[in-house]
């Protein structure tokens, strides 16, 4: 009965394009990845996306910053994105958790697919993909900072007057209408751009990493049909943070990993008083977290039965 059903899913007349299991693994998984993002074509979800990043970052960050400019007389250097992505982390981890919301992205084929090439191509195509789109959002929300600037922005290697000033002065930054400003103090007394940048990177890979993960880790828990749990509670572990603030300690909510992509919470000044994690520690917890999620969903999903896709 088994070879059966398994029979009815696998075509008569197999493609030539399409990978077997006498292929390599690396063939399948690439050609698993090439078919998932051809299936992002025409995705109305991913279209909702744009548009909801391009509103975030447009009128509450990158319109202000222009008005700023026009009134300061300043133009402004392409390191915004640090200081953007620690003031409205919760805005841009609301939004990978809409890019992953599908996790782990089964479809009407995938059982083929499975059958053809395999569960572990099948489940390292599926990691590929998480990464290859976290970092594309990534890249993504960069470009539109520098899109958003570009008629007041010149190249600098340092932060610029402008981000100097409205960093170091809130009355300043306030009176210019960029208040948030303000809270990159740390990190514009701390770190160089480049520094900032590159902590930025891996912070919110792996911030991403874990939102997807944790995703696909409670959908297979719970199955296709109740998958929107995994949406559900990742958005729960991204407010996590507030509600630690609101009904505990002040500090407590800086030591929850959704909160780590607010840069000017690390110790940056490595000030031994300051009861902070550094951001070196916080890109290992989060190393280890991405590491742990990940061999829970592989362990998970190699015990799950995909001859019927609930």
């Amino acid at each position: 009965m088994l070879c059966q059903s398994a029979q009815q899913f696998v075509p008569s007349t197999p493609s030539l394009l399409s990978p077997s299991k006498q292929t390599s693994m690396a063939y399948r998984t690439v050609y698993l990845v090439k078919n998932q993002f051809l299936a992002l074509k025409g995705n109305r979800r991913i279209a909702l996306l744009i548009i909801y990043l391009c509103l975030i970052t447009w009128w509450p960050c990158y319109e202000n910053i222009r008005k700023a400019c026009v009134l300061m007389n300043y133009r402004v250097t392409p390191w915004v994105y640090p200081i953007f992505s620690s003031v409205y982390y919760r805005q841009l981890l609301a939004g990978s958790i809409l890019l992953f919301a599908d996790a782990p992205f089964l479809s009407g084929n995938s059982v083929d697919e499975i059958l053809r090439c395999g569960k572990k191509a099948f489940f390292a195509s599926r990691m590929v993909f998480i990464f290859a789109c976290s970092f594309l959002y990534f890249i993504f929300t960069v470009l539109l900072s520098l899109i958003f600037c570009v008629p007041n922005l010149y190249f600098s290697f340092d932060w610029g007057k402008l981000i100097h000033l409205t960093s170091t002065d809130y009355m300043m930054a306030n009176s210019a209408g960029v208040g948030f400003m303000a809270f990159a103090r740390p990190i514009v007394q701390n770190l160089s751009p480049l520094q900032a940048m590159k902590i930025c990177t891996v912070i919110s890979l792996l911030e991403y990493l874990m939102v997807a993960l944790l995703i696909f880790l409670i959908s297979l828990l719970v199955g296709e049909k109740n998958k929107a749990y995994g949406g559900l509670i990742a958005f729960i572990v991204a407010l996590s943070p507030e509600f630690l603030q609101a009904f505990g300690d002040p500090l407590w909510g800086k030591y929850f990993p959704a909160s780590w992509m607010l840069l000017y919470s690390f110790n940056l000044s490595r000030d031994p008083g300051n009861p902070m994690i550094t951001e070196h520690t916080a890109m290992i917890v989060l190393f280890l977290l991405v590491l742990i999620l990940s061999f829970l969903c592989y362990v998970l999903f190699r015990r799950k039965d995909f001859l019927s896709i609930e």
